[in-house]
């Protein structure tokens, strides 16, 4: 169980059988495109030039607008229609439908004039939005001048007095109106309304005072207002409340129309399937290369799936095309994408390697080697038997009980898998809710803290000699034994030799003196001159150091370990300490919640820790990456599952 092994395939066929072709590869769904248009490509093999780069298909624009629309609509009909729950919906999963069965959805009839009916309603909801902002604005403007018994009009009719409408503050309005009887002759004012910060003020003036009053008004912080209305404020506000009333019952009359458009929407999402496949073949056209009336086509797949590819293309209703399948080449390597096979509990763990760095084509697979160490180490750092259960039997729930994606699949799989860890190293360490449940312990932490401390550094020596010999393995799969003998076998035998030296072996202090001055004289070797490499040798001894840090770093499996047993024991005695009937009453409460909060925080921290142990002290030894996922040409199911 590996890495996957790939072909390489060239297609060439006539342009007119470009889409029947297409199609094929498209349900075939284990194809990735190499890019014949790269720049790359054509450096490296001239006859390329040739040909002439692929064009996208005149309904490219057409079918890219269309699912533009259909996601536009789709996004707004899903504000209104309410959502099933989460169970619900993973318990239930996604339609399934053939193609052909989708093709149907893809037909202009059947969504067009919906998606005119949606866009009308979205277009109305947010005029009547914007409508009822206005609306509240003006209310809120006119509301303080409900109590002038004056049309906004009337006031401009008078021959020989303007008016002017304004607000000072409230704490200013005595000194207000005496200014204004002081300094002016022919004025008269009127408080319209008040409240805690402004009044609100009519003044008529006649003509001849007009400019004084002005004048004083800005030294009296008067804020004028000019109203762009005609009628009475209180008629335009019974007004603006009827409108409102109006426009908020054709808001909720729209609204609930939505509401009951479960049906449509679930057609607009076919719909938009089809589409979305569609482009996606469409866009393709940015990877192959045509003369006049050829196309040339590209690509890789899985070696295990050869019989089915040259079935699909056999199955074309055109015969016109030639196809060649070959092996990889070494040139290849670094441009060959990455897909990794394994058995059912490996293949759990794969994220684990994809979220560091996928290997490249040339190089090993580490989930299977990494597999066994993080069961062990998760279960070390959580180790309590029912919280061990409780998560083995979720997981397993959610298994039987939910259509879940193959991804989501794999990830709920891998904690079944350490759930079963977390409960054997409970009883390891007599852990059942802390201490609720007492039964006998293999390993007490509270009094063999020494044995969990050797156990975890013992386990960490393990894994970094393990991975040393992976790199050994590594060389020697490239034709290099001594260069595996002098960087990875020196390592093994000064490490291992430390160890035994530390056990009370006399005898090891001589092959670690051996293995030290093997380090030394070889790991500079690459060096131009002697005491070039004889500083790098030295130098590379120093990183000695680095792997007794990384023998401390597996420390975390002892500290998390015993630290979320105390804290469970903790709370115990915290809500055993709980008087009389509070404890039967507020108890259970207070224990499952506590419970399910330390279980999730163990999980976490098993989690982060578990990856750090694996990315750094781990993978440090012997991997690297840099391999690009596998990327096939194949149908999305966004919201359907089309049937092959």
């Amino acid at each position: 169980m590996a890495i996957v092994r790939m072909n390489k395939f060239t297609l060439i066929a006539f342009e007119a059988s470009k889409k029947d072709i297409l199609k094929k590869l498209q349900s075939f769904g284990e194809i990735e495109f190499i890019n014949l248009q790269s720049k790359r490509l054509s450096k490296e093999d001239e006859t390329l030039n040739s040909l002439k780069e692929d064009v996208f298909d005149p309904s490219f624009k057409e079918t890219e607008e269309t699912l533009s629309d259909l996601k536009s609509a789709i996004n707004f009909l899903k504000n209104y229609i309410e959502k099933e729950s989460t169970l619900k919906s993973l318990k239930e999963g996604k339609p399934s439908l053939s193609y052909d069965e989708l093709k149907e959805y893809g037909k202009e009839e059947n969504f067009k004039e919906l998606l005119s009916f949606l866009k009308a309603k979205e277009e109305r909801l947010n005029e009547i939005d914007s409508l009822i902002s206005k609306i509240n604005t003006d209310y809120e403007i006119l509301f303080p001048w409900k109590n002038l018994d004056l049309s906004f009009s009337d006031l401009e009719d008078f021959k020989k007095v303007n008016y002017f409408l304004g607000t000072i503050p409230t704490s200013r309005e005595d000194d207000f109106k005496h200014q204004i009887q002081e300094n002016c002759k022919y004025v008269h004012l009127e408080i319209v309304n008040r409240d805690t910060k402004l009044s609100y003020i009519l003044l008529f003036v006649h003509k001849d005072e007009m400019s004084s009053l002005e004048s004083l008004l800005k030294l009296l912080e008067f804020n004028e207002f000019k109203p762009e209305f005609n009628e009475k404020p209180i008629l335009l506000i019974e007004g603006f409340k009827e409108q409102l009333n109006n426009l908020k019952e054709e808001k909720r009359s729209i609204i609930e129309d939505l509401k009951e458009m479960k049906n449509e929407l679930l057609n607009l999402e076919k719909a938009h399937e089809y589409f979305e496949n569609k482009l996606i073949r469409l866009k393709s056209s940015e990877n192959f290369l045509k003369s006049d009336k050829t196309i040339l086509i590209s690509g890789y797949f899985p070696e295990e799936k050869r019989n089915i590819f040259e079935n699909y293309i056999k199955s074309l209703p055109s015969d016109n095309y030639y196809y060649k399948i070959s092996d990889v080449s070494d040139e290849d390597i670094d441009e060959i994408p990455i897909k990794l096979k394994n058995g059912t509990i490996v293949k759990s763990f794969e994220s684990i390697t994809e979220m560091y760095s996928l290997p490249k084509y040339d190089g090993i697979d580490p989930t299977p080697l990494l597999t066994p160490f993080y069961m062990i180490f998760f279960g070390m750092m959580v180790a309590d038997f029912a919280y061990g259960v409780i998560v083995f039997a979720a997981a397993l729930f959610a298994l039987k009980k939910f259509n879940l994606n193959e991804k989501s699949q794999n990830f709920v799989r891998m904690f079944m898998y350490l759930g079963i860890t977390t409960a054997i190293w409970g009883l390891i360490y007599g852990s059942v809710f802390g201490d609720v449940i007492k039964i006998p312990a293999l390993i007490d932490t509270s009094r063999d803290i020494y044995t969990v401390v050797f156990l975890s550094i013992g386990f960490g020596a393990i894994q970094v000699l393990f991975g040393l010999c992976i790199k050994g393995y590594m060389l020697i799969k490239k034709g290099d034994p001594w260069g595996a003998f002098f960087d990875s076998g020196s390592w093994i035998i000064t490490l291992v030799s430390i160890g035994l030296l530390a056990a009370g072996f006399s005898f090891a202090k001589y092959t670690m003196i051996a293995g030290m001055v093997l380090i030394v004289l070889t790991n500079g070797r690459d060096a131009k001159s002697v005491a070039g490499k004889l500083a790098s040798g030295a130098y590379a001894l120093y990183g000695i150091t680095g792997y007794i840090g990384d023998l401390v770093s597996y420390t975390r499996l002892m500290a998390l370990g015993i630290s979320g047993g105390s804290i469970a024991g903790a709370l115990n005695l915290i809500i055993g300490s709980f008087p009389g009937i509070s404890l039967f009453i507020v108890g259970p409460v207070l224990f499952i919640a506590v419970h399910i909060f330390n279980m999730l925080l163990g999980l976490l921290g098993a989690y982060v820790h578990g990856l750090r142990l694996q990315y750094v002290e781990f993978f440090g030894k012997f991997y690297s990456g840099g391999g690009r996922p596998f990327s096939p040409f194949k149908m999305v199911n966004k919201y359907i599952n089309i049937k092959n």
